[in-house]
């Protein structure tokens, strides 16, 4: 799932509901890789942990735990979504 932001901002996310791990990757707004945080587990009761920089970002992408190191995304790729526009 892709969450842009209309604005550059910093933006922690958490799992609270979610049922499987996620690599969540936060972008800039030219899709530059800033952060990812690998296999980010699911919480399973209150409080749930915030993940994230503490830096501005443009977007955040959730995938499938694992999948950033299957695709070799790595901090400082560039991500880009086609068919979508700015």
């Amino acid at each position: 799932m892709l969450f842009p932001f209309a604005d550059l901002g910093v933006h922690k996310f958490w799992m609270k509901n979610t049922m499987i791990p996620l690599d969540i990757i936060w972008m800039d707004g030219d899709g530059r890789v800033l952060f990812i945080s690998a296999e980010t587990p699911p919480c399973k009761s209150d409080p749930c942990p915030n993940y994230g920089p503490d830096v501005p970002v443009a977007s955040v992408l959730e995938i499938a735990g694992g999948m950033a190191v299957k695709e070799r995304v790595t901090i400082g790729s560039t991500i880009r979504f086609e068919g979508t526009t700015k």
